[in-house]
């Protein structure tokens, strides 16, 4: 099975912050899936495939990843945050309708990190199944 999984704040062992993303991902691929995270640039991932100047691919112990390039930090305002997680929501929606997979995973933080999942199902009426992980309920 292909998944796509959404997870703005996505960190490997080697970075600051939760693996848990990482390490779900790794248990799918042991099991035979493929996973292509999407993620934002909280973490510099060093992706070796600049596609855009927007969007970084490679690939990372296994996983598959595209990496949004946009900026995010906790000392930036509400205003900002928000701003930047819509821009993800975006940017993730643009590559929900070019990729090929069977499920799409989307965990939170932020919410937003949802919102393509629900684009595919609302408006492209693709049959694919979608998991929602409520991490947390910020913003």
């Amino acid at each position: 099975m292909r998944v796509l999984y959404f997870h703005q704040h996505f960190t490997t062992p080697k970075d600051n912050g939760g693996t848990r993303s990482y390490e779900l991902a790794k248990k799918l691929i042991e099991k035979g899936h493929k996973v292509t995270m999407v993620c934002g640039k909280t973490v510099e991932l060093d992706l070796p495939i600049k596609k855009y100047e927007t969007i970084s691919k490679g690939n990372i112990d296994g996983i598959n990843v595209i990496q949004i390039n946009l900026s995010y930090s906790n000392k930036d305002g509400l205003f900002k945050r928000a701003i930047g997680f819509l821009k993800f929501a975006f940017n993730g929606i643009k590559i929900i309708n070019k990729e090929k997979f069977d499920l799409v995973f989307a965990t939170s933080t932020p919410l937003t990190a949802g919102i393509p999942a629900l684009w595919m199902k609302i408006f492209n009426k693709k049959s694919k199944t979608f998991i929602f992980e409520v991490r947390d309920l910020w913003p």
